[in-house]
């Protein structure tokens, strides 16, 4: 238990800290879009699982490519598999994330009597309980700087 506390307080440094902030206005500004469009469709009258399908795949389209060039800066020569590895990630958080709209949508509209209103916040909450894990998996997966072999053999 001690080595982990002390390996997450060594990789808790000021540029892990400014990363985790672009990360986040990256994440802001897809959920700005994700939720846009999924307001819009609702209002269209399409159903919670479709529009948020659909308004939470435009947001990973956004996250990615500001991730790419801001926030992890990927040099790498295989941008294929770093959108592979970024698009299984997304998807994993996206039925997490519909999952948890899908589930708290009902206790919401019984608290809020407004079926719209309960919609956008349990969407709300289900969007907070996924952050952190989509910023690790991203950080220490998808954008995972390569490790020059030749130093480490």
């Amino acid at each position: 238990m001690e080595n982990t506390i002390k390996k997450i307080n060594s990789t808790i440094t000021k540029t892990e800290l400014v990363r985790f902030g672009k990360f986040l206005l990256v994440g802001f500004s897809g959920t700005l879009v994700d939720f846009m469009l999924f307001f819009f469709l609702i209002f269209l009258g399409l159903s919670t699982l479709y529009a948020n399908i659909l308004s939470y795949s435009s947001g990973i389209i956004n996250n990615f490519f500001w991730n790419h060039l801001w926030t992890f800066k990927t040099n790498n020569n295989k941008p294929f598999n770093t959108f592979a590895k970024f698009l299984l990630v997304s998807l994993v958080c996206m039925a997490l994330n519909t999952g948890g709209t899908v589930f708290l949508e009902m206790p919401f509209s019984k608290l809020r009597g407004n079926a719209n209103s309960a919609a956008m916040l349990a969407k709300l909450a289900a969007t907070g309980l996924v952050i952190i894990w989509n910023y690790l998996m991203n950080r220490f997966w998808a954008f995972k700087p390569k490790v020059n072999r030749e130093n480490h053999d």
